[in-house]
């Protein structure tokens, strides 16, 4: 499935906030672990898509959207704004694809668009956590991240049980 990968600027949030609040709402609906519980209200997705244009306008995050035709499908994120001793790298965070849309490369390309800036911008590794297990550590693996380990009952997923949580890293540029 080909989609059209793309920056999102902070200016083209309200724009798209409808379709990421669906995104997000139909993710954690159907059980991802991405730091809500179910259900999730459109109020509290909004809520947390105009703190993340905060973010996207301070300079802490970066945001990429992938769009098949007009339907936004997908997207992701890379917090940049790190300390001191960390700016050598960057968190793959938030990266969610409708749920009817996934499993034809979409969440690939979005990370690889996140990694390719994040090169360019000097970055030389890439630090995430998933679900132990699931389908996005699969993921994540074939794209060439290595499992550093496995925390138990590391979060709830959006169903309510805690969850293990598998911190993944890759990286970049050798």
């Amino acid at each position: 499935m080909d989609a059209r990968i793309a920056p999102i600027a902070p200016d083209q949030l309200p724009e798209l906030y409808p379709a990421l609040c669906d995104i997000l709402i139909e993710t954690v609906g159907l059980g991802a672990s991405v730091g809500f519980l179910a259900p999730l209200s459109f109020e509290d997705a909004l809520a947390f898509w105009r703190g993340c244009g905060r973010a996207l306008e301070a300079g802490d995050r970066l945001m990429w959207g992938a769009w098949i035709g007009e339907t936004l499908a997908g997207t992701v994120q890379i917090v940049v704004g790190m300390p001191g001793n960390q700016q050598h790298r960057v968190d793959l965070v938030k990266l969610m694809t409708l749920p009817r849309l996934r499993g034809g490369g979409i969440g690939a390309a979005l990370t690889l668009a996140a990694e390719a800036e994040a090169a360019r911008l000097g970055k030389t590794l890439v630090v995430l956590d998933t679900v132990a297990g699931n389908p996005a550590q699969r993921l994540y693996e074939r794209l060439g991240y290595t499992a550093a380990g496995v925390i138990p009952d590391y979060a709830r997923s959006s169903a309510g049980p805690l969850e293990p949580t598998c911190l993944m890293y890759k990286r970049l540029g050798g």
